[in-house]
């Protein structure tokens, strides 16, 4: 009898042994870090939100996952961040029990805030109600248990994502209470506010921007010329039920066709037609192995989903499955990411390249003066503005000119289909003021001086006011890209080729221009 009960005993802790190794860990500032992983979170008030950073180190593959889950006694409800060849995305899922994989939930109530990947460190940044709609969603108000893994584990193709078996578990108690941090609640604020007008980051490979042109929303999609047939899908719904999509069908990386479609609970997606709303094709090209598309569609199409505060949930799938006969939709080998939009009308066509509404205006002393001019060139403003020759001192000090950086947007420059070909505008306008006839006459908008010449001179000294210049105007690109969750180096040769058509940058800022300017014009 002792020995039956003690082989039942073996084979029992035998089992559990291979089932997962669970260490438990307390928990006492709100965040945990192995290793490979480290996790902070923090409640916000606003949205009732708790946000989550994650740094996870591999460095042993290309495509590797990172599941934090929720649970009492196991785990049950969970969130996996990954990355693909590249691309990142974000699942809100659940554990099936019987098989262990984790699997998509039907509602996606996760939202992604942010990513990075750097030399095999990913950086994700999402927010979770405390509460939700979705059986599968663990409530945090309460006490919880979250089960992180000892590292990320490497996606095997064609195979399921399971819960790792060697997980640290972790219990915390009021997270509302104990882990409020008045901080964070500028990302949640910041995702209310400012435009989310791409699917991911830059430094994705394959990606979706979209910008509104008054009535309609153009989708720019750039994704590998992937063999076969493959369908990509941009839809708006919070739930897999019931979501409205557009359909892009490439074979070998063409554009075979385009369309509306819906789905109804969990039936495969069908064309669907939506009254005054309609898709149209502007552009489909394939080169170097990349596919570049470009679809509009009727904002319409967008709106009519938000909510009371004007949000939705845009679904994006890049390459997500093959097709079928007829352009049918077949089932998705990718889950689609969840991404909140909540001011899509600020993703205009002029916020491509959008500084704050500001106008900052620096001056200093020159030696010698000019006429006063207004030019306005490839939208920076440079306004010259000196005494006249008889207010002058008996010193001969005048006024410098005035360097300002305007509120416009800069533009696209660049034909997408080129690399480092720029369109800029060849004339400018420039109204002589005191003139008292108000001519306007056209200029052309050649550089001063030559800034692809040898230099700038034995003698030359960059003005004072060209320091202060330059850096309040790229502080203010960097501000942007880093809004946009970009980089500044990816938009220097854009920055660059507009300073170039200012009139004065070039030689009277010849030095710092180009220092600043040389790597990306080629000077």
């Amino acid at each position: 009898m002792a020995r039956t009960l003690l082989v039942t005993v073996l084979a029992v802790l035998l089992k559990a042994s291979t089932q997962r190794n669970i260490n438990s860990h307390g928990n006492s500032d709100c965040s945990y870090e192995s290793e490979n992983l480290a996790l902070n979170w923090s409640y916000d008030e606003l949205s009732n939100d708790v946000v989550f950073k994650m740094v996870a180190r591999n460095s042993k593959s290309a495509s590797f996952y990172t599941p934090v889950a929720f649970g009492d006694e196991t785990p049950n409800d969970v969130v996996t961040v990954y990355v693909r060849n590249g691309q990142i995305g974000l699942i809100d899922g659940h554990l099936d029990s019987e098989e262990g994989t984790i699997e998509a939930d039907e509602k996606t109530n996760v939202q992604a805030l942010g990513f990075d990947l750097q030399n095999g460190v990913l950086t994700a940044q999402f927010a979770r109600p405390v509460e939700t709609s979705d059986e599968d969603d663990a409530y945090l108000g309460n006490c919880i248990t979250m089960f992180l893994p000892v590292e990320s584990h490497e996606i095997v193709p064609s195979q399921p994502l399971i819960m790792p078996t060697n997980l640290n578990k972790i219990r915390i108690c009021d997270i509302v209470v104990t882990c409020t941090d008045k901080k964070h609640s500028d990302v949640l604020v910041k995702r209310q506010q400012e435009a989310i007008c791409a699917s991911g980051p830059e430094s994705q490979k394959n990606r979706i921007t979209w910008t509104v042109d008054g009535d309609n929303v153009v989708f720019d999609v750039n994704q590998n010329a992937k063999k076969g047939r493959w369908w990509t899908a941009i839809g708006v719904g919070s739930s897999m039920e019931n979501l409205n999509l557009i359909g892009l069908f490439a074979e070998n990386g063409r554009l075979k066709h385009e369309g509306i479609y819906r789905t109804e609970g969990k039936m495969q997606p069908e064309p669907f037609e939506i009254e005054n709303v309609a898709l149209e094709r502007r552009s489909a090209n394939v080169k170097g192995g990349r596919a570049q598309f470009e679809i509009a569609v009727s904002k319409r199409f967008f709106t009519e989903a938000a909510d009371e505060s004007g949000c939705f949930t845009l679904q994006i799938a890049i390459l997500a499955g093959n097709y079928k006969p007829k352009f049918l939709i077949g089932k998705h080998k990718q889950t689609p990411t969840a991404i909140e939009i909540c001011n899509l009308d600020a993703c205009g066509a002029s916020s491509e390249f959008q500084l704050d509404p500001t106008t900052t205006t620096t001056t200093t002393e020159a030696a010698a003066p000019q006429e006063a001019s207004t030019v306005t060139a490839a939208h920076i403003e440079i306004a010259s503005t000196v005494a006249s020759p008889a207010s002058l001192s008996t010193t001969e000090e005048a006024k410098q000119p005035i360097l300002t950086v305007a509120s416009t947007p800069i533009p696209a420059v660049l034909n997408p289909d080129v690399e480092g070909s720029a369109e800029v505008p060849t004339m400018a306008t420039v109204e002589v003021e005191g003139s008292g006839q108000g001519d306007v006459t056209p200029l052309t908008n050649e550089l001063d001086g030559n800034p692809t010449g040898k230099g700038c001179g034995a003698n030359h000294e960059d003005l004072k006011v060209c320091e202060s210049y330059f850096a309040e105007y790229l502080g203010k690109v960097d501000e942007w890209s880093k809004r946009h969750n970009m980089t500044i180096a990816s938009h220097m040769w854009k920055a660059c080729t507009l300073l170039s058509q200012v009139q004065h940058v070039t030689t009277m800022c010849c030095t710092i221009f180009r220092s600043t300017c040389a790597t990306h014009l080629q000077l």
